[in-house]
C-alpha cells in the first residue's frame, strides 16, 4: 500500500502534513485539500510492513479545492528528453524513476539484469508530453522478487533512449 503526505508549510515538520493512507495504486487523485500553497510531498510504500519514503519537491497551489498552479524544478513540459537517476539508489524494496518527454511519445521502460536479460517492463504505452515517473518494486514480470545486484534501466521515448545503472541491496 501507499501513503501520500502533503506539506503545507515551508519547513520540514512532516507531523503537520495532510496524509492519505492505505492507497492501493501508486497514484492518487486528491480532493478537498485546504486552500493555500503546498511545498513538498512524499510517498511511502509498504512492502511486508517496511516503509520506504521518496520525497519530491515543488510547489503547487490549491484554490477552491482545485490545483491552479504547479511549479516543478524541471518545468511542466521539458525542452528535451531526459531520465533522472532512480532514487533511492541503492534501493530496497522499491525505487522511483523520473523522466521527461518534450512531446507525446510511445514510452517503454524496461529493467535488465547485468547479463542483458529482460527482467521487467514497467511502462509500455503512449504518454503525453511532461514529467512522468514509474516505480519498480524489485520484482520481475512474473511478480517474483529479484535478487540483490546491479540492474540496467532503459527508458525509450520515440527515437530517444537512455540507460542507467541501479543497485538493489537486500
Amino acid at each position: 500500500t501507499y501513503k501520500l503526505e502533503l506539506l503545507k508549510n515551508d519547513n520540514t515538520n512532516w507531523a503537520d502534513a495532510a496524509v492519505l493512507k492505505g492507497l492501493t495504486d501508486p497514484y492518487a487523485v486528491v480532493s478537498n485539500l485546504e486552500v493555500g500553497k503546498y511545498y513538498k510531498w512524499r510517498v511511502s510504500s509498504s512492502v511486508d510492513g517496511d516503509y520506504l519514503t521518496a520525497p519530491s519537491f515543488g510547489i503547487f497551489k490549491v484554490d477552491d479545492n482545485a490545483v491552479t498552479a504547479i511549479d516543478d524544478e524541471d518545468g511542466i513540459i521539458p525542452e528535451s528528453f531526459r531520465v533522472s537517476q532512480n532514487y533511492p539508489n541503492p534501493f530496497n524494496p522499491s525505487t522511483v524513476i523520473k523522466y521527461g518527454i518534450p512531446e507525446a511519445s510511445f514510452v517503454t521502460i524496461k529493467i535488465y539484469n547485468i547479463l542483458g536479460s529482460e527482467i521487467a517492463t514497467l511502462v509500455n504505452t503512449e504518454l503525453n508530453a511532461g514529467i512522468h515517473q514509474a516505480v519498480w518494486n524489485g520484482r520481475d514480470n512474473l511478480g517474483n522478487k529479484v535478487s540483490s545486484g546491479t540492474y540496467i534501466l532503459r527508458v525509450t521515448a520515440g527515437n530517444n533512449s537512455a540507460t542507467k545503472k541501479m543497485l538493489l541491496l537486500k
